[in-house]
């Protein structure tokens, strides 16, 4: 089931779709998504609260498009 662009009637509803979604990743990519967002969170941190994301495997500034 995809969340995107659907509508709960509660929050049960969520929860019980949250938690399929979640069953159906392997434990292994969400570990590695969690370690990303880890890095780049720590990354941030160190930098005074820079944003920054993940490219080819590691945390870099983000650069606006501004």
């Amino acid at each position: 089931m995809k969340l995107k662009g659907l509508h709960f009637a509660d929050v049960a509803a969520i929860q019980v779709g949250v938690t399929d979604e979640l069953n159906i990743v392997q434990k292994e990519k969400f570990l590695e998504a969690f370690q990303i967002l880890y890095d780049c969170a720590k990354a941030c941190v160190y930098a005074n609260g820079a944003f920054f994301e993940q490219k080819e495997g590691m945390c870099v500034p983000h650069v606006s498009s501004i």
